[in-house]
């Protein structure tokens, strides 16, 4: 707001809120990094990524290493990808729609087949990127009821609403401190914009061999790193004009009258390292059957974080406060469970049908680092009880174009939530379909698209008082190129 007048205020504050803080680390920040991101090289991402037991060369890195040993070639591959996150944000009976685009190079990657006089052996490297945490919530409504972010700051005696005049401490008959209060109750007008941004990358060194006829294995070093950020900007506006000139929100303060406005922008930020093993196996029972499997390791992550916090209110004449901006930093690990996938191919002239699970248990997500022993103990307990066992189903299908270079593929994807009792409209659908172009006998280009669906909802503070629902589809298109030697 225009002719604010500031004061600096030299208190170094932690913004404690149960619910509304991005810097206390909840299982919502161990989710964020065990939960999979939708693999999206465009030969895999055409079948719904049910491509475990399928030559589709570099890419089957992320899927199932032993796969590897099915390509008849050495190879360089190629990927870039366009990603668009929508969401219909309802807050407080009004709806908000907002969307947001992310785009890069998915993949860049070698394979090269080793000349053998019988057999197959096979070796690779590259980097993938194996996460997009591309999301944007937008929300916009007037709350009634008797509850802010003011009051839930207060109730936990924030030095953020203390410095910025909207509470005040309460004292007893001998000066002795008690506790914080405020005069603010409500029926204020609530806003803001939660924009996330980032990836996980991986450099990847793998290998696959033909250990007996018609049996594959393989296996892959996965080398994570990448970012993560969460930015908010979140206000809270008296519309209404409830606390006017006949209320003094700080009892020693007359100028905090007539208030107005309370806005607070925090913003956490990551860097990202990480580690895990993944090797599998690829098995043909026969001309027409394929079976496949593969284990990956826990991923042990180290997190180091950034938090930024800064805040401001505003009273008659914009007359008003500022919190000087405060940073923070801290270090702590995840380890993120096992995951197992099975898969079974179907083959039957020029079509290929393909089914596959991977099966992880979230719960198993542990917080092993950064931590007193009682905060990690307590946090690792809120992750077993918030999530439970959530496996992803995949169904692919390829159809191989007599004689004209193509092949249609189409394909679809089921991962249940995470979260534990959660409703079946917070399980996320992909359907997806791609085309593969084989351009000659050195060239292939591969395009696919995917459509995802979901629901779920964000608690700006509180549990379910300030709850954004969110109905999100997600647009994924990729494009790959393959050189054949």
């Amino acid at each position: 707001m225009k002719n604010k007048m500031s004061k600096i205020c030299g208190l170094i504050f932690i913004l404690i809120i149960s619910g509304t803080s991005l810097s206390a680390q909840t299982y919502n920040d161990a989710l964020r990094l065990a939960e999979p991101g939708i693999i999206n090289s465009a030969a895999g991402l055409g079948m719904g990524n049910a491509t475990m037991g399928e030559d589709i060369g570099y890419s089957n890195f992320l899927n199932n290493p032993a796969a590897l040993g099915l390509t008849n070639s050495t190879e360089f591959a190629i990927s870039f990808n366009f990603d668009s996150v929508a969401s219909d944000n309802s807050f407080f009976a009004n709806k908000t729609n907002v969307n947001q685009n992310s785009n890069g190079i998915r993949e860049l990657g070698f394979v090269y087949k080793v000349p053998t006089s019988q057999g197959s052996m096979v070796f690779g490297f590259g980097y993938s990127q194996i996460k997009n945490f591309n999301n944007i919530t937008q929300f916009s409504g007037y709350n009634a009821s008797n509850t802010s972010m003011i009051q839930d700051l207060t109730s936990v005696n924030s030095q953020l609403t203390y410095d910025l005049r909207l509470s005040h401490g309460v004292y007893d008959s001998g000066g002795n401190y008690l506790y914080d209060e405020t005069l603010i109750n409500g029926g204020l007008q609530q806003e803001g914009t939660i924009q996330e941004k980032g990836e996980i990358n991986t450099w990847q060194f793998s290998g696959a061999v033909e250990v007996a006829k018609n049996l594959y294995v393989g296996a892959t070093i996965n080398l994570l790193g990448g970012t993560y950020s969460n930015d908010r900007e979140y206000s809270e506006i008296d519309t209404k004009n409830l606390y006017g000139n006949n209320l003094q929100i700080d009892p020693d303060d007359p100028l905090t009258v007539d208030f107005q406005e309370f806005d607070v922008n925090d913003n956490i930020s990551w860097d990202i390292d990480g580690l895990n093993l993944k090797a599998g196996f690829v098995y043909d029972m026969s001309e027409t059957l394929r079976l496949s499997g593969a284990i990956q390791t826990p991923t042990s992550y180290d997190i180091k974080e950034t938090y930024f916090v800064q805040g401001s209110s505003y009273f008659k004449d914009n007359y008003g406060y500022d919190v000087t901006p405060q940073t923070s930093k801290s270090e702590y690990s995840v380890l993120t469970p096992f995951v197992y996938s099975f898969g079974v191919n179907t083959f039957y002239k020029f079509l290929t049908l393909s089914a596959e699970a991977e099966l992880l248990d979230y719960s198993q997500t542990e917080f092993t680092d950064g931590f007193t022993e009682p905060e990690r103990i307590q946090k690792n307990k809120d992750i077993a009880s918030a999530l439970g066992f959530a496996p992803r189903l995949r169904f692919g299908t390829a159809f191989d174009i007599p004689g004209a270079g193509i092949t249609l593929k189409a394909g679809y994807i089921y991962a249940y939530s995470p979260f534990v009792n959660a409703p079946k409209e917070n399980n996320k659908q992909y359907f997806t379909g791609g085309v593969d172009l084989f351009t000659d006998n050195e060239f292939v280009v591969d395009i696919a698209g995917a459509y995802g669906y979901w629901k779920d909802y964000i608690d700006i503070y509180g549990d379910g008082v300030a709850r954004v629902n969110r109905d999100v589809t997600d647009l994924k298109i990729v494009a790959s190129l393959k050189y054949k030697f």
